[in-house]
């Protein structure tokens, strides 16, 4: 529907009603029809996320970059890609995360994982409107006590390689303190 053509919806709605709430309402609408209308229906968030420091500029030379990263040869086998490079840090509101980091990833539906973020890659699929940042992560499974609130991981659990969809996940910078029975994160 035009512009013009919701205006003439609207108009017999505002010559019944208080007239000075007709421009919030109008812009409103149109806000929202405008970000659901670029919004990527894949992607779960409503935030940016900003990239900082790429330490390379993208490669489009994928098959090279495949030799040298095991996280780009397992998406290459999945997915299309047009290009990618690797990053030092990206940061998501007020959170930053860099290459060397514990984090815990959360994920409505999936157990909680604590993760050493090995490497961070922006990546443009093939077709792509916009990039995606994929995070390189040796992860173990992780047990909350929802009394004191401490968040632990079995010591002799061996950790497994993941590829982390950053913009699906909710994910929590912390500290590891390894003890004999256990590893706590802080």
């Amino acid at each position: 529907m035009s512009f013009e053509g919701y205006l003439k919806l609207l108009k017999p709605v505002f010559k019944m009603s208080n007239w000075k709430d007709a421009p919030t309402t109008v812009a409103l609408h149109w806000i929202t029809k405008a970000v659901m209308h670029w919004r990527d229906p894949l992607r779960g968030s409503w935030y940016t996320n900003h990239v900082v420091s790429p330490t390379t500029e993208f490669s489009t030379d994928i098959e090279a970059l495949a030799e040298k990263s095991q996280m780009i040869a397992l998406i290459k086998q999945t997915h299309d890609l047009h290009s990618a490079r690797s990053l030092k840090k990206v940061v998501r509101g007020p959170d930053e995360l860099q290459c060397g980091n514990w984090i815990i990833i959360r994920r409505a539906g999936t157990p909680a994982l604590a993760c050493h973020v090995k490497s961070i890659m922006e990546i443009v699929p093939r077709g792509g409107h916009f990039s995606v940042i994929r995070l390189w992560c040796a992860g173990v499974q992780i047990c909350d006590d929802p009394v004191s609130g401490a968040i632990s991981a079995d010591v002799n659990e061996k950790p497994r390689h993941k590829i982390v969809h950053f913009e699906s996940v909710h994910i929590q910078v912390v500290s590891r303190v390894l003890t004999d029975t256990c590893i706590q994160f802080h």
